[in-house]
């Protein structure tokens, strides 16, 4: 189970192109297959130079949306596909009108038998889903790199298997196995022919569609949060997240997010609430203690961030213990970078450890960043220009809690057990390495520092 921000019933203006091309390209296949064409002394069916470009067009959908979309593509097809083929037949039942007959000219162009139906279906699903599943694999074994090769080698063995199954489904028995082997490999060869411009044809869909999107205003930004199992106290998270995580949710440039509280389950950051004054434990594991404000709560400075209790936790936890926060959430980010990028074979991984947190004077709480390993935790805006052309003079954009507010709203905070989240987003820069001085601020230079911390006043007024 999944939450997927990538609401299915919006689309952008990219998506909503591919889509078109892909059916268009899909439907007019399907109507010109019965036409047989000669070319180069070589008798073969118009669909064949046709069809291919759906494999292009999902090619494109795979590397610029990912597999989940790729796969949504493909389900809608066979259905269209389907319905059509099933209209067409109901068709040729009907009777003609005397008033205008064409003398049997629709049976002729539009009779397809059950058998060809079941044959040009059954070809098209396994396809398809062979090309999204090759282009995958290839990308993950080169990195993410060489686009040329992913794209030829999904196509060369999607083309195969869709011709060898609707060869043989549609013409295993009707044809002598001599001649149903030399028609496959006309057939073969002619959509490896067209496939030449398969490349090229990727190459710029990908940017067609990234500008589209980009016109349109339509955000990169696609997170799924994954349920998984109940994550004991002790178990080695690394196996954990690569178990629970999918294959096709695994791909280059992907930011993982991981609840903070499944890290320090996994480090031993839990301690037994029996016997225990939790305020004593408040202002032991805080780093700068503030005071208690209303309700009781204690609000404190934990790892840079200002928080209630120091991130102290008693919900999800299992029996009467106190989650606290990971010791070291840089250090801990950076060991499951380095596992899940050795376990994986990626080069860009990104991941952040994320954690609920409230705003003054707002209802609610979001999610904010702990820690990140992998990606730059903000972009630097200065120097850039404004709509009238006005120049930037401060501005950084802060990534990590942006990120972190998308994954924890899709993970839930009460018991949808979501606590993994993966973020795509072309805007992501990714590095070797993080720390927090890229996110933290002097509190002599932050704006609500002389509120925090009286004394940062004091010294900057004398």
């Amino acid at each position: 189970m999944s939450a997927n921000m990538t609401n299915d019933s919006f689309r952008s203006r990219g998506q909503t192109a591919v889509t078109a091309v892909f059916m268009a390209s899909l439907l007019t296949a399907t109507f010109l297959g019965s036409k047989l064409i000669l070319v180069g002394g070589m008798t073969f069916s118009l669909g064949l130079i046709i069809f291919p470009f759906t494999f292009i067009a999902l090619e494109t959908s795979t590397e610029v949306y990912g597999r989940g979309f790729a796969n949504h593509l493909i389900r809608v097809g066979i259905g269209i596909q389907i319905y059509v083929l099933c209209l067409i037949a109901l068709g040729s039942l009907l009777p003609e009108s005397p008033l205008r007959s064409l003398d049997g000219a629709y049976g002729k162009m539009f009779g397809l038998a059950p058998r060809m139906i079941l044959a040009s279906v059954t070809a098209y699903a396994f396809s398809q889903f062979v090309d999204v599943s090759v282009f995958l694999k290839v990308g993950k074994a080169t990195h993410g790199r060489h686009l040329w090769l992913r794209a030829n080698a999904a196509s060369y063995v999607s083309q195969a298997v869709d011709t060898v199954i609707f060869s043989l489904v549609f013409l295993g028995g009707v044809l002598p196995f001599s001649v149903l082997i030399r028609s496959a490999s006309v057939a073969y060869l002619v959509k490896i022919g067209v496939g030449t411009l398969d490349t090229p044809l990727v190459y710029l869909g990908r940017r067609a569609l990234r500008a589209l999107d980009r016109k349109s205003g339509q955000s990169s930004l696609r997170v799924e949060a994954l349920r998984t199992s109940i994550f004991k106290q002790g178990e080695d998270l690394a196996a954990f997240i690569v178990s629970a995580v999918p294959s096709r949710f695994v791909s280059e440039g992907m930011i993982l997010a991981i609840t903070s509280k499944i890290v320090s389950l996994a480090e031993g950051e839990v301690i037994s609430s029996s016997g225990l004054n939790k305020l004593e434990l408040i202002r032991r594991e805080a780093d700068i203690y503030l005071g208690e404000t209303l309700f009781g709560v204690s609000l404190t400075i934990k790892h840079g961030i200002l928080i209630p209790s120091a991130g102290i936790d008693e919900s999800n936890s299992d029996g009467e213990k106190f989650i606290l926060f990971p010791k070291d959430p840089y250090q801990s980010a950076k060991l499951l970078h380095s596992a899940l990028k050795k376990a994986w074979k990626l080069d860009r991984l990104g991941i952040l450890i994320t954690d609920s947190h409230t705003h003054p004077l707002r209802r609610g709480v979001t999610g904010i960043g702990l820690s990140h390993w992998g990606f730059k935790a903000t972009r630097n805006l200065v120097g850039k220009r404004d709509l009238f052309g006005r120049e930037v003079k401060m501005t950084h954009v802060n990534v990590i809690d942006a990120l972190a507010v998308s994954a924890v709203y899709a993970m839930g905070e009460v018991a949808e057990q979501r606590p993994l989240a993966i973020l795509n987003d072309e805007g992501i820069e990714f590095t070797d390495s993080s720390s927090a001085e890229e996110i933290s601020i002097p509190r002599e230079e932050d704006l609500y520092g002389s509120l925090l911390f009286p004394e940062t006043k004091t010294s900057r007024s004398t």
